[in-house]
């Protein structure tokens, strides 16, 4: 049985398959916390990838980074404390973030727009000390991945290419059944690629990146939601703002038009918002119709914002990577849009310790206590 909270309605029960050999251990349970920009996620979750309980918080990081890390230490210690209550173990606690992580420290080594202060907190070191449990970190998109790999689009595969739409673009590679991380941890960072190097889109606008250099013509900057409210401005002043514009704007300038106004106009009708998020799905396919070529994976697993809203944009994409990709890398490719939602953050966060990487690193933290 699920406990859903009123402020986040969309769990449902899942048939999750155990992809271990291990047998179900109905006395310990996972704890999951999932890291937002505006809200924390947090839960417990049963051997088997049942959501058994959830809640959510606005989160605290406008006090900064040691406020933030006392709210993630307040979460887990309550979480902690009614799980031993209940007659559970609790394993660790696992913790998805937006920014790169150096999953090794649990440290956030390159950070987030959305979380000031961020880059080099250390989040594991922080808040076992406290709580005196393993606590696991990992970067939100990774997190995403994992819990489709087990438990979601992706759980009859052993590599797919899991991609999020949202205010900005995320990406994990899962290569035989594991997780790639890459040499500095920055594998997967599919946004930060760029496909097209005369972008004129984005070239005056600002990076949703923290790299060290803004750059234009990143996928990021071309198939964001800010990416797609740009496309809709240009095409908006080039064309005159259409009747239901004008109605969804409701007096408010064009300089205020956001993604979810575009998704409304889309939803009735309007010309110009099809063919803004029509082109953005056809950008995002010819893209990773590259990724495709290179990696060869089984299954695309495409999520986020941007595809909760627009669902149809993972066929538009489907059928550019089968059109652009050679046919030996995309004759058997499946395209999938992720089927976890708002849960998957959760999901991939108190699973963490399911991952080969994360059951060597327990035991190293368990030799070292």
């Amino acid at each position: 049985m699920i406990a859903i909270d009123k402020q986040f309605p969309y769990v449902r029960t899942m048939n999750a398959q155990n992809t271990s050999a291990e047998p179900i251990d109905s006395s310990v349970r996972y704890l999951g916390i999932d890291l937002g920009g505006t809200s924390i996620k947090f839960g417990r979750v049963t051997d088997s990838g049942e959501i058994e309980y959830q809640s959510q918080a606005p989160t605290d990081s406008k006090e900064g980074r040691d406020a933030l890390l006392r709210q993630l230490g307040d979460i887990g210690e309550s979480l902690v404390k009614e799980t031993l209550q209940r007659g559970f173990t609790a394993p660790y606690i696992g913790i998805v973030a937006p920014g790169a992580v150096d999953a090794g420290t649990g440290t956030i080594i390159a950070g987030s727009p959305n979380i000031p202060d961020w880059v080099g907190a250390e989040i594991s070191r922080t808040l076992e000390s406290r709580l005196d449990i393993p606590v696991l970190v990992e970067n939100d998109a990774r997190g995403m991945a994992l819990a489709e790999f087990r438990l979601g689009a992706g759980r009859d595969v052993s590599s797919t290419l899991s991609i999020t739409v949202g205010t900005g673009i995320g990406g994990a590679i899962i290569i035989n059944n594991q997780l790639w991380r890459g040499h500095g941890q920055s594998a997967g960072e599919i946004g930060h690629t760029i496909i097209d190097v005369d972008d004129s889109l984005t070239a005056s606008s600002p990076s949703n990146s923290s790299h060290k250099k803004t750059l234009s013509g990143t996928l990021e900057n071309l198939t964001s939601a800010r990416a797609i409210e740009r496309r809709a401005k240009s095409k908006l002043e080039n064309a005159g703002v259409s009747k239901v514009f004008a109605e969804i704007l409701d007096g408010a300038s064009l300089d205020s038009l956001s993604a979810r106004q575009i998704f409304e106009a889309y939803h009735q009708g309007d010309s110009l918002a099809i063919e803004s998020l029509q082109e953005t799905g056809e950008i995002l396919g010819k893209a990773l119709a590259g990724f495709v070529n290179l990696l060869n994976p089984e299954m695309v697993i495409i999520g986020g914002g941007v595809t909760d809203a627009i669902p149809e944009i993972v066929d538009w994409v489907a059928a550019e990577i089968k059109q652009t990709a050679l046919s030996s890398a995309s004759e058997n490719l499946s395209v999938r849009r992720a089927e976890l939602g708002n849960s998957a953050g959760l999901l991939g966060a108190a699973l963490l310790g399911k991952e080969p990487f994360w059951k060597e690193l327990l035991q190293s933290k368990s030799k070292h206590k």
